[in-house]
């Protein structure tokens, strides 16, 4: 059973995760006609969602990103430490966090990235119509290798040139659910942001520097976005992906 810490709601597993989730963003719909053309959407997301690998995905990425413990301020899928991993970036406060802060903190991250993921699913399927994308089983090493390299490495250029493939109509997004995406991704960032950097007067300014925060949260984002759209893809085209980010922008 899911528990609440303030206002965030603790899953217990990522499938009670994605549906909480689902559930917020319903919540936050208040167009009826709305909530019923978006529901259909959102089953086959959640009657076809690859619970072991996404959980895999994100489980190992949330191990590394708060590891405040090892030295260094790198983080999984950096070439550099200029966005460094969350754990180092507040390591010394970190070491002061209780168990339910912790617990707060990953699940924080991971509903950023679920949030984002399910946009994209949204999205996808609304340009695409497909069922076939949401029946795609990825296994969930592949998956992982090919995600991690992308988060810190833009690859739009060769993402918007896969996923053109599967276009079969043009239509926008209704804004009432981009702007229930928006708010619940606030919702996740903000049960960090105010419960826990209040809580311990986390102060990161410094004379030559800028808060990195919002930063790192922002790759969060773009991590659930892209876990979405590799897990879609056909195994060539994944690797195309991987192969463009980790060779610095080469498309092959």
């Amino acid at each position: 059973m899911a528990k609440q810490i303030g206002e965030l709601i603790i899953p217990e597993n990522i499938d009670e995760a994605l549906e909480c989730n689902i559930l917020e963003l319903y919540a936050l719909i208040e167009n009826p006609e709305l909530l019923k053309a978006m529901k259909p959407v959102f089953e086959k997301i959640q009657a076809n969602f690859n619970s072991e690998a996404i959980d895999y995905c994100i489980s190992n990425f949330l191990d590394a990103e708060l590891d405040f413990q090892t030295h260094g301020d790198r983080g999984i899928g950096r070439t550099t430490s200029f966005i460094p991993r969350l754990g180092a970036y507040i390591r010394k406060y970190m070491k002061k966090f209780t168990t339910e802060d912790m617990i707060l903190l990953r699940a924080s991250i991971q509903g950023v990235i679920l949030t984002r993921y399910l946009r994209m699913g949204y999205i996808i399927y609304t340009l695409s119509l497909s069922d076939e994308l949401f029946a795609r089983k990825v296994d969930s090493n592949e998956l992982y290798k090919a995600w991690i390299p992308t988060i810190y490495y833009s690859v739009d250029t060769i993402i918007d040139e896969i996923t053109n493939k599967y276009v079969t109509q043009i239509t926008n997004v209704p804004e009432e659910i981009q702007e229930a995406f928006e708010n619940l991704w606030l919702h996740f960032v903000l049960s960090t942001l105010e419960n826990i950097i209040n809580k311990y007067n986390i102060k990161i300014n410094g004379i030559l520097s800028k808060n990195k925060l919002p930063t790192i949260f922002d790759y969060y984002s773009m991590a659930g976005r892209n876990l979405r759209v590799l897990e879609i893809m056909e195994a060539n085209d994944r690797e195309r992906v991987k192969m463009y980010a980790l060779s610095g922008g080469i498309i092959t």
